[in-house]
């Protein structure tokens, strides 16, 4: 796998998760995490997990871009999620998802991965 492919497979992961907490706390107030049982600090890391994940979108742009490649668009993706228990799940299976991926092509991808910025790189440390 070359840079472009890498960062392209992790720009798609990266614009799904973005897209999820966007959908998501456009939906549900802090009030109903808390209602779960979440305490302001774990619904400020949930945001602040949100945020993070735009901030991957931003810097695979700028390296895509950087190297003179097409940057990967977004998908409109559709979450069916309807409460904020819901949410809340989802997000666990999508983070899992997303550091198995980055686990999985590192060996693939020493090089990329080496050369990465280190936001991008602290799931695989």
């Amino acid at each position: 796998m070359d840079d472009a492919d890498f960062n392209h497979s992790a720009l798609t992961l990266e614009n799904l998760e973005t897209a999820f907490y966007q959908q998501g706390f456009a939906m549900f107030p802090d009030t109903d995490f808390a209602a779960l049982g979440l305490t302001t600090l774990d619904i400020t890391d949930l945001h602040s997990i949100g945020g993070t994940e735009q901030t991957h979108v931003t810097t695979l742009n700028s390296a895509i871009a950087g190297a003179g490649a097409e940057t990967v668009q977004p998908c409109t993706y559709n979450f069916n999620f309807t409460t904020a228990a819901a949410m809340v799940a989802t997000a666990g299976i999508l983070e899992n998802i997303g550091v198995s991926a980055y686990v999985i092509f590192y060996p693939r991808c020493r090089s990329v991965a080496n050369t990465m910025p280190d936001i991008l790189r602290q799931p695989l440390l």
